[in-house]
């Protein structure tokens, strides 16, 4: 996963990255 992200724009890096922690996150809670 983290050589396709190498490539794209920070914003989208960004974005993978806070949705990716909101799945654990949310994985944790339930």
């Amino acid at each position: 996963m983290k050589e396709l992200t190498k490539g794209l724009p920070k914003p989208y890096r960004f974005v993978s990255y806070a949705f990716k922690m909101s799945e654990m996150v949310s994985h944790v809670c339930l």
